[in-house]
C-alpha cells in the first residue's frame, strides 16, 4: 500500500485536534502500521510532545539541509514511542518557523512517504501558505469539530475556504469530538449543517481523556478498552479503505485548473 498522508485540522481551538491526531497515529502503530506523526502546529509546537511524553531532540528544520543527500536522514532524527509510533516536530522553537517553506515541505513528504504506511500531520489552526502546501501533499483531510454552534460555524468557514481553493470535496471528512455530550448539538444536526461527510463520532469521556493527558500517555494505550479508545481503533481500521483517499497529484491538478467545473469538487 502506498503511503497515505492524513492532515488533521481545525480552525477552532480547544476541539481536541492534537489529541485526535495523536491517538489515531498510536492506534495505527499498535496495529502494526509504519506510522509517522508530524507536528506542524507551529504556534503550539510543544503540545504533541507533552501528550506523547516524548521530549524531542531534533525537529524537521534540523534535517531540511540534508534531505537531498541522505535517504536515512528522517529516521535518524525521529523519536520512537514505545507503541512503535515515530514522532517528528516541525520546530523546537518559534524562531525556526521561517525555515519551513512550501518547497522543502514537498520534498520532506516525498522522502517520508517512501518509509511509512501512514503520515499523520497536525496541520495547526490557521490557513497559511505552509498549511496549503501540507494539504497539497495530503491524501485526506480530517476536519475536527465539537457539537457546539461556534465550532460548527468555524468548520463551515473552513469548508468554504477549502472550496475557494478548489480542494476536492472527496478528500475532506469530519470528525466530531465529544459527540452527543450533554448540552451539545445532535450530530445529525451538525451533519445537516455542513457539506461534509461525517467520518467518525468520538464519544465524550472527560475522565479517561483527562487522566491520559495528565499522564502524557495516549488514551489508546492508557485505557484501550474504553469506548473512546475503541473508537480510535475503529478509525484506524477505516483508514485501510483506499476509496477514501485522493491522489496528491490529482489535488494539484484540480487546484491548478477551474476546480468548480470538476465533478469531484465542491
Amino acid at each position: 500500500m502506498a503511503c497515505k498522508v492524513i492532515t488533521v485540522f481545525s480552525n477552532k481551538g480547544g476541539v481536541g485536534k492534537t489529541f485526535i491526531a495523536v491517538n489515531i497515529a498510536c492506534a495505527l502503530a499498535i496495529k502494526g502500521r509504519r506510522t509517522l506523526i508530524v507536528d506542524l502546529n507551529l504556534q503550539a509546537s510543544q503540545d504533541m510532545a507533552r501528550m506523547l511524553n516524548l521530549p524531542p531532540t531534533h525537529c524537521m528544520v534540523d534535517i531540511l539541509a540534508d534531505m537531498e543527500s541522505s535517504q536515512d536522514v528522517i529516521r535518524k532524527h525521529i523519536v520512537a514511542h514505545s507503541c512503535g509510533l515515530h514522532f517528528l516536530p516541525g520546530v523546537k522553537s518559534p524562531k525556526q518557523i521561517g525555515h519551513i517553506t512550501a518547497d522543502n515541505l514537498r520534498l520532506f513528504f516525498k522522502k517520508a512517504a517512501a518509509q511509512y504506511d501512514y503520515i499523520i500531520v497536525d496541520g495547526g489552526s490557521t490557513f497559511s501558505e505552509i498549511f496549503i502546501s501540507i494539504l497539497d501533499s495530503s491524501n485526506l483531510i480530517l476536519l475536527v469539530s465539537t457539537p457546539d454552534i461556534l465550532a460548527v460555524y468555524q468548520v463551515k468557514t473552513s469548508l468554504e475556504i477549502l472550496q475557494s481553493l478548489h480542494f476536492p470535496a472527496k478528500m475532506v471528512r469530519l470528525i466530531l469530538n465529544r459527540a452527543e455530550s450533554r448540552g451539545g448539538v445532535a450530530w445529525q444536526e451538525v451533519k445537516s449543517a455542513l457539506a461534509c461527510e461525517v467520518f467518525s463520532l468520538i464519544p465524550s469521556d472527560g475522565k479517561t481523556v483527562g487522566v491520559a493527558l495528565n499522564r502524557g500517555v495516549p488514551c489508546v494505550i492508557d485505557s484501550p478498552k474504553t469506548k473512546v479508545s475503541e473508537t480510535f481503533f475503529e478509525i484506524a481500521d477505516s483508514l485501510n479503505d483506499e476509496n477514501i483517499y485522493v491522489q496528491a497529484s490529482d489535488v494539484i491538478k484540480v487546484r491548478s485548473s477551474d476546480g468548480a467545473n470538476k465533478s469531484d469538487a465542491f
